[in-house]
């Protein structure tokens, strides 16, 4: 539930007038990831309650859920109160319910399930690379594109993780904010990266080798 966290933050930044609207559209679109995430899980979580219990009455859990009848939102959370036989089961249905983000949070705290500390948001943003295997794709990719155009210092061993990343657009972003924060590191890994499948990332090194003046063969 770091997207509410992060929107609140974001209004911060804007009034300070540190950062730029450039910096709150990046914002935004981590937001929209944190959130297609915390949809995603929620799925996820529906389809392991398929091999755990009846799937026919999750199926019916799940059809009611989905609704957005308040009525069926009450039912479907109804059955799955029924069904469930959890230690965490109203932790689970607090999470599945139309709740606030800031409500969510509270039922994963007061359950134990995580610790949540304010920070702020460039100490936020370092924190989710932390657990970046439990991040989307898109989700580290805006990461990355939020820390070059905020100028919000990362690790380098975070950033040159990522040149190495399965997903194009992920290196991509990552050697977007490299190019930003420190152009010596990325000339450093030209070699690495100067044959890479994914055009955007053969369209960042040419337009870095030109603008440094770089020839070729200095890093053949």
């Amino acid at each position: 539930f770091y997207a509410e966290y992060i929107e609140f933050k974001t209004q911060d930044l804007l009034e300070s007038q540190k950062y730029s609207k450039k910096v709150f559209a990046r914002c935004e679109l981590l937001c929209k990831a944190l959130l297609e995430s915390e949809i995603d899980v929620k799925k996820r979580l529906l389809m392991l309650f398929k091999l755990l219990y009846s799937v026919d009455k999750i199926q019916a859990a799940i059809i009611n859920i989905r609704s957005e009848s308040s009525v069926k939102l009450a039912t479907g959370l109804e059955i799955l109160d029924r069904t469930l036989d959890l230690d965490i089961k109203s932790t689970i249905l607090n999470i599945l319910d139309r709740r606030s983000s800031q409500e969510k949070l509270s039922a994963l705290v007061e359950a134990r399930i995580i610790e949540y500390q304010q920070m702020p948001i460039e100490n936020r943003i370092y924190q989710l690379l932390l657990i970046e295997n439990s991040l989307s794709e898109w989700c580290l990719a805006c990461c990355f594109h939020l820390s070059e155009m905020a100028r919000i210092s990362l690790s380098t061993s975070q950033v040159l993780k990522s040149i190495s990343h399965p997903t194009g657009f992920v290196r991509e972003a990552a050697i977007a904010y490299l190019k930003i924060a420190s152009p010596r590191i990325l000339s450093e890994i030209l070699p690495q990266i100067k044959n890479d499948p994914h055009p955007l990332v053969l369209a960042q090194v040419r337009e870095f080798v030109k603008e440094h003046e770089i020839k070729i063969e200095d890093f053949a």
